[in-house]
Protein backbone atom coordinates (compact mmCIF):
# COMPACT_ATOMS: atom_id res chain seq x y z
CA UNK A 1 0.00 0.00 0.00
CA UNK A 2 2.84 2.39 0.83
CA UNK A 3 4.41 1.61 -2.51
CA UNK A 4 1.21 2.49 -4.35
CA UNK A 5 0.87 5.68 -2.34
CA UNK A 6 4.42 6.73 -3.22
CA UNK A 7 3.80 6.10 -6.92
CA UNK A 8 0.55 8.08 -6.95
CA UNK A 9 2.14 10.94 -5.02
CA UNK A 10 5.02 11.11 -7.48
CA UNK A 11 2.63 11.15 -10.43
CA UNK A 12 0.45 13.88 -8.92
CA UNK A 13 3.55 15.94 -8.22
CA UNK A 14 4.66 15.44 -11.82
CA UNK A 15 1.31 16.63 -13.18
CA UNK A 16 1.42 19.67 -10.88
CA UNK A 17 4.90 20.65 -12.02
CA UNK A 18 3.95 20.09 -15.68
CA UNK A 19 0.91 22.36 -15.41
CA UNK A 20 3.14 25.01 -13.80
CA UNK A 21 5.46 24.86 -16.79
CA UNK A 22 8.32 23.18 -14.89
CA UNK A 23 8.57 20.30 -17.31
CA UNK A 24 12.08 19.20 -16.36
CA UNK A 25 11.09 18.83 -12.72
CA UNK A 26 7.92 16.99 -13.74
CA UNK A 27 9.84 14.40 -15.72
CA UNK A 28 12.31 13.95 -12.86
CA UNK A 29 9.37 13.12 -10.58
CA UNK A 30 8.45 10.30 -12.94
CA UNK A 31 11.88 8.67 -13.06
CA UNK A 32 11.34 6.37 -10.09
CA UNK A 33 7.78 5.45 -11.05
CA UNK A 34 8.83 4.43 -14.57
CA UNK A 35 11.79 2.37 -13.40
CA UNK A 36 9.93 0.88 -10.46
CA UNK A 37 6.80 0.00 -12.37
CA UNK A 38 6.01 -3.64 -11.36
CA UNK A 39 3.82 -3.97 -8.26
CA UNK A 40 4.35 -6.96 -6.00
CA UNK A 41 1.09 -8.89 -5.77
CA UNK A 42 2.60 -12.25 -4.82
CA UNK A 43 3.05 -11.90 -1.05
CA UNK A 44 0.50 -14.62 -0.45
CA UNK A 45 -1.91 -16.80 -2.38
CA UNK A 46 -4.86 -15.62 -0.32
CA UNK A 47 -6.31 -12.49 -1.87
CA UNK A 48 -3.72 -12.46 -4.63
CA UNK A 49 -6.32 -11.93 -7.36
CA UNK A 50 -7.58 -8.80 -5.61
CA UNK A 51 -4.05 -7.47 -5.29
CA UNK A 52 -3.36 -8.15 -8.94
CA UNK A 53 -6.57 -6.36 -9.89
CA UNK A 54 -5.58 -3.34 -7.83
CA UNK A 55 -2.09 -3.41 -9.31
CA UNK A 56 -3.48 -3.44 -12.84
CA UNK A 57 -5.83 -0.57 -12.04
CA UNK A 58 -3.01 1.53 -10.61
CA UNK A 59 -0.78 0.62 -13.54
CA UNK A 60 -3.41 1.82 -16.02
CA UNK A 61 -3.85 5.06 -14.11
CA UNK A 62 -0.08 5.43 -13.94
CA UNK A 63 0.28 5.02 -17.70
CA UNK A 64 -2.31 7.71 -18.36
CA UNK A 65 -0.79 10.21 -15.93
CA UNK A 66 2.79 9.59 -17.01
CA UNK A 67 1.83 9.93 -20.67
CA UNK A 68 -0.10 13.13 -19.97
CA UNK A 69 2.89 14.64 -18.18
CA UNK A 70 5.30 13.86 -20.99
CA UNK A 71 2.83 15.29 -23.52
CA UNK A 72 2.46 18.45 -21.43
CA UNK A 73 6.25 18.75 -21.51
CA UNK A 74 6.23 18.57 -25.30
CA UNK A 75 7.65 15.04 -25.46
CA UNK A 76 4.70 13.68 -27.38
CA UNK A 77 6.48 10.70 -28.90
CA UNK A 78 7.42 9.48 -25.42
CA UNK A 79 3.83 9.94 -24.26
CA UNK A 80 2.44 7.87 -27.12
CA UNK A 81 5.07 5.18 -26.64
CA UNK A 82 3.88 4.78 -23.04
CA UNK A 83 0.29 4.45 -24.22
CA UNK A 84 1.31 2.01 -26.96
CA UNK A 85 2.71 -0.44 -24.42
CA UNK A 86 -0.65 -0.47 -22.64
CA UNK A 87 -3.08 -0.62 -25.57
CA UNK A 88 -2.99 -3.56 -27.96
CA UNK A 89 -5.32 -1.91 -30.45
CA UNK A 90 -5.21 1.83 -30.81
CA UNK A 91 -5.94 4.58 -33.29
CA UNK A 92 -5.20 8.26 -33.54
CA UNK A 93 -8.06 10.64 -34.27
CA UNK A 94 -7.38 13.54 -36.64
CA UNK A 95 -9.82 16.47 -36.66
CA UNK A 96 -9.71 18.63 -39.79
CA UNK A 97 -11.33 22.07 -39.81
CA UNK A 98 -10.65 24.05 -42.98
CA UNK A 99 -8.20 23.52 -45.82
CA UNK A 100 -5.14 25.58 -44.87
CA UNK A 101 -3.21 22.95 -42.91
CA UNK A 102 -5.00 19.75 -43.89
CA UNK A 103 -2.17 18.09 -45.80
CA UNK A 104 0.43 18.95 -43.16
CA UNK A 105 -1.78 17.61 -40.39
CA UNK A 106 -2.75 14.50 -42.33
CA UNK A 107 0.82 13.52 -43.21
CA UNK A 108 1.94 14.25 -39.64
CA UNK A 109 -0.78 11.90 -38.38
CA UNK A 110 0.06 9.22 -40.95
CA UNK A 111 3.76 9.27 -40.06
CA UNK A 112 2.94 9.13 -36.36
CA UNK A 113 0.60 6.17 -36.92
CA UNK A 114 3.29 4.38 -38.90
CA UNK A 115 5.82 4.78 -36.06
CA UNK A 116 3.28 3.66 -33.48
CA UNK A 117 1.82 0.89 -35.65
CA UNK A 118 -1.58 2.48 -35.07
CA UNK A 119 -4.60 3.09 -37.26
CA UNK A 120 -5.91 6.52 -38.24
CA UNK A 121 -9.42 7.88 -37.90
CA UNK A 122 -10.22 11.21 -39.53
CA UNK A 123 -13.17 13.51 -38.89
CA UNK A 124 -13.55 16.31 -41.44
CA UNK A 125 -15.76 19.09 -40.08
CA UNK A 126 -17.60 20.89 -42.88
CA UNK A 127 -19.11 23.65 -40.75
CA UNK A 128 -21.00 26.42 -42.55
CA UNK A 129 -19.91 25.18 -45.99
CA UNK A 130 -22.74 22.62 -45.92
CA UNK A 131 -25.35 25.36 -45.74
CA UNK A 132 -24.00 26.98 -48.90
CA UNK A 133 -23.92 24.03 -51.29
CA UNK A 134 -24.70 20.56 -49.99
CA UNK A 135 -24.07 18.67 -53.24
CA UNK A 136 -20.73 20.38 -53.87
CA UNK A 137 -19.55 19.71 -50.34
CA UNK A 138 -20.64 16.06 -50.45
CA UNK A 139 -18.81 15.50 -53.73
CA UNK A 140 -15.65 17.18 -52.47
CA UNK A 141 -15.85 15.23 -49.20
CA UNK A 142 -16.16 11.90 -51.03
CA UNK A 143 -13.14 12.69 -53.19
CA UNK A 144 -11.15 13.81 -50.16
CA UNK A 145 -12.02 10.65 -48.21
CA UNK A 146 -10.87 8.47 -51.10
CA UNK A 147 -7.63 10.40 -51.50
CA UNK A 148 -6.82 10.27 -47.77
CA UNK A 149 -7.43 6.54 -47.59
CA UNK A 150 -5.20 6.03 -50.64
CA UNK A 151 -2.35 8.13 -49.23
CA UNK A 152 -2.52 6.39 -45.85
CA UNK A 153 -2.51 2.96 -47.50
CA UNK A 154 0.64 3.89 -49.42
CA UNK A 155 2.36 4.33 -46.05
CA UNK A 156 0.92 1.11 -44.62
CA UNK A 157 -1.62 2.85 -42.38
CA UNK A 158 -5.30 1.93 -42.24
CA UNK A 159 -7.49 5.02 -42.44
CA UNK A 160 -11.20 5.62 -41.88
CA UNK A 161 -12.57 9.06 -42.82
CA UNK A 162 -15.86 10.48 -41.56
CA UNK A 163 -17.61 13.74 -42.42
CA UNK A 164 -19.52 15.90 -39.95
CA UNK A 165 -21.80 18.71 -41.20
CA UNK A 166 -20.86 20.76 -38.15
CA UNK A 167 -19.16 20.45 -34.81
CA UNK A 168 -20.85 20.01 -31.48
CA UNK A 169 -19.81 18.76 -28.08
CA UNK A 170 -22.37 15.97 -28.23
CA UNK A 171 -21.39 14.65 -31.67
CA UNK A 172 -17.70 14.42 -30.87
CA UNK A 173 -18.26 13.03 -27.37
CA UNK A 174 -20.55 10.36 -28.80
CA UNK A 175 -17.86 9.47 -31.33
CA UNK A 176 -15.24 9.11 -28.59
CA UNK A 177 -17.51 6.92 -26.47
CA UNK A 178 -18.00 4.56 -29.40
CA UNK A 179 -14.29 4.51 -30.30
CA UNK A 180 -12.49 3.68 -27.07
CA UNK A 181 -9.38 2.65 -29.01
CA UNK A 182 -8.41 6.29 -29.65
CA UNK A 183 -5.13 7.11 -27.91
CA UNK A 184 -4.76 10.77 -28.92
CA UNK A 185 -6.49 13.57 -30.82
CA UNK A 186 -4.68 15.57 -33.50
CA UNK A 187 -6.21 18.90 -34.48
CA UNK A 188 -5.60 21.10 -37.51
CA UNK A 189 -6.97 24.57 -36.62
CA UNK A 190 -8.98 26.58 -39.10
CA UNK A 191 -6.36 29.02 -40.37
CA UNK A 192 -8.55 32.08 -40.98
CA UNK A 193 -8.62 35.16 -38.75
CA UNK A 194 -12.14 35.92 -39.93
CA UNK A 195 -13.36 32.66 -38.41
CA UNK A 196 -11.70 32.96 -35.01
CA UNK A 197 -14.98 32.20 -33.24
CA UNK A 198 -15.32 28.92 -35.09
CA UNK A 199 -11.73 28.01 -34.32
CA UNK A 200 -12.06 28.75 -30.60
CA UNK A 201 -15.38 26.91 -30.38
CA UNK A 202 -14.00 23.67 -31.77
CA UNK A 203 -10.82 23.97 -29.72
CA UNK A 204 -12.86 24.25 -26.52
CA UNK A 205 -14.82 21.15 -27.46
CA UNK A 206 -11.61 19.21 -28.09
CA UNK A 207 -10.12 20.40 -24.79
CA UNK A 208 -13.23 19.08 -23.05
CA UNK A 209 -12.86 15.74 -24.81
CA UNK A 210 -9.20 15.18 -23.99
CA UNK A 211 -9.82 16.15 -20.38
CA UNK A 212 -12.72 13.74 -20.05
CA UNK A 213 -10.93 10.83 -21.71
CA UNK A 214 -7.43 11.60 -20.36
CA UNK A 215 -5.68 11.57 -23.71
CA UNK A 216 -3.23 14.02 -25.34
CA UNK A 217 -4.29 16.75 -27.77
CA UNK A 218 -1.86 17.80 -30.51
CA UNK A 219 -2.34 20.98 -32.57
CA UNK A 220 -0.66 20.89 -35.97
CA UNK A 221 -0.18 24.50 -37.08
CA UNK A 222 2.26 24.00 -39.98
CA UNK A 223 5.15 21.80 -41.07
CA UNK A 224 7.53 23.25 -38.53
CA UNK A 225 5.33 23.92 -35.50
CA UNK A 226 3.35 21.42 -33.48
CA UNK A 227 2.07 21.81 -29.98
CA UNK A 228 1.35 18.90 -27.63
CA UNK A 229 -1.21 19.29 -24.90
CA UNK A 230 -2.63 16.89 -22.32
CA UNK A 231 -5.48 17.37 -19.93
Amino acid sequence: MKKIKRKLTAMLNAVTFAEAGEHGTAIECLDETIVDRPLDASTSNQGSSKLIGNANLVSRAEDQMVAATFAEAGEFSTALEILRTRRRSQNLLLILDGRATELDAFMYAVNLCRRMQAGLEVIAVAGEMVENDVSTVNTAASERMTEMSRLAAQHGVSCVVSMLPGYSNKDLLDYMRKHKEIAAVIYSPYNDKGNSGRKVGLLRILETIVERFSIPLVKVLNKQATEAHAR
